[in-house]
């Protein structure tokens, strides 16, 4: 309860008493004071008053005492703050944010710019206010995105296509926008325009449709058949034009099928462990020979590669194929005629070696063990000629050593 006499210090909290006894000292020297304190009540919670002094007169002007009267500003300060701490989140997005925001006239012209424009642009936002946005826009992107533009009026919010503006270093760069229309808020009174640069993802595609481009010339000018096939339908997903000509199947056909269609039945089972396999591996995967179907029937035997990729958002596998039949074949020939050479040699009692004219390596038959008692094998051509009789020897090694330049084939010497 105030009591007539009371001291007004007395009501002050003790940390304020100190500051109000010396803003009373100047109110009763005659100068005017303002204060603002916050205040608990009893019912109310927190109140805020600003508190105005003044000298009280009597009727001939003489200081007799101080005049105070206090104001509720509790519910204007509240907003105040509010306003101030929305202003600074507004502030650190505009600052801090990857977005550049940017308000425009309805010509397009810059009626402000968030700060962060320089890092993007290259330009500092203020100096901006009045130019044009577009007169910064590729030529070959100004027609498009001004039509964009000029559908905000009446659809009050579109997303823009992506379009390329220079930076101040003459770079081109990319961007995407989205426009409002805030023409009727008093407050905005323009086109707010939330841009994100979009540079870099454009970039990192360029990047990957060139590698994907290099990727399919080189699948497609492989000199090998390859194909792609899914790993759990085992479905051809793409084949190259070698594989068209090598296997005769056209390419449709190749992509109505599955990798079961071009083996043997007998050879399906081992097709699986390879398809499994694969799922457990990185990197390239040497599975080995296979043995494949042609369209027409022919089995081939091919050395088979792959290894695990993406594709299509799909776990796939590109492989590619060697045709080694001519080559399997020819070495089976080979092996064949050796083992008839072997038991030729072995069923003779002639003597039969072979020279390799290069190498001057020979190799002496089971006849040669018959006859002379030498153990059969390869050796060198001094241990041949180390042999031959004195009275002979020059006659037959410079004969032999003719052998090479001479278009005969057949030799005889005694």
């Amino acid at each position: 309860e105030v009591k007539k006499g009371d001291n007004i210090l007395d009501y002050a909290l003790p940390e304020r008493r100190p500051m109000l006894k010396e803003l009373y000292g100047r109110v009763l020297r005659g100068e005017d004071e303002m204060s603002e304190v916050r205040m608990q009540t009893p019912n109310l919670g927190e109140k805020i008053f600003t508190i105005s002094y003044k000298p009280a007169r009597d009727a001939f002007g003489e200081i007799i005492g101080a005049f105070a009267s206090a104001r509720d500003i509790t519910e204007k300060k509240l907003a105040e703050e509010a306003l101030e701490k929305s202003e600074h989140r507004f502030k650190a997005l505009v600052q801090e944010g990857s977005d550049l925001i940017s308000i425009l006239d309805t010509q397009g012209r810059y009626l402000y710019q968030s700060p962060n424009y320089i890092h993007y642009t290259g330009r500092v936002a203020g100096e901006m206010t009045g130019k044009n946005a577009f007169e910064f826009v590729h030529r070959d992107d100004f027609d498009r995105l001004m039509a964009e533009f000029q559908k905000v009026v009446t659809e009050k919010r579109i997303k823009s296509s992506l379009y390329r503006c220079t930076h101040e270093n003459g770079e081109w760069r990319w961007f995407q926008s989205v426009a409002t229309n805030l023409l009727d808020d008093p407050a905005v009174n323009g086109i707010v325009v939330n841009t994100v640069d979009m540079t870099d993802i454009i970039n990192a595609q360029n990047k990957l449709k060139a590698s994907e481009q290099n990727h399919r010339a080189l699948f497609n000018s492989s000199p090998l058949p390859m194909w792609v096939t899914d790993l759990e339908t085992y479905r051809f997903l793409d084949v190259n034009q070698t594989a068209i000509d090598h296997y005769g199947y056209n390419r449709e056909e190749f992509l109505s099928m599955t990798a079961r269609d071009i083996r043997p039945p007998e050879d399906i089972e081992y097709l699986n462990n390879a398809i499994k396999e694969s799922r457990e591996a990185d990197g390239v995967i040497r599975y080995g020979i296979f043995r494949h179907l042609k369209k027409n029937g022919e089995i081939i035997k091919v050395d088979v590669s792959g290894h695990r990729y993406k594709f299509n958002g799909r776990d796939c596998l590109i492989v590619t194929c060697t045709d080694l039949t001519e080559k399997i074949a020819a070495e089976e020939k080979l092996k064949e005629s050796n083992e008839r050479y072997e038991l030729v040699t072995k069923a003779t009692f002639d003597a039969i070696w072979d020279l390799k004219l290069d190498t001057r390596e020979l190799f002496w038959g089971e006849g040669f063990k018959t006859l002379f008692g030498y153990e059969t094998g390869v050796v060198d051509y001094g241990s041949w000629s180390a042999n031959l009789h004195p009275a002979d020897k020059d006659r037959v090694i410079e004969l032999a050593d003719k052998i090479k330049e001479s278009k005969e084939t057949i030799w005889q010497q005694e």
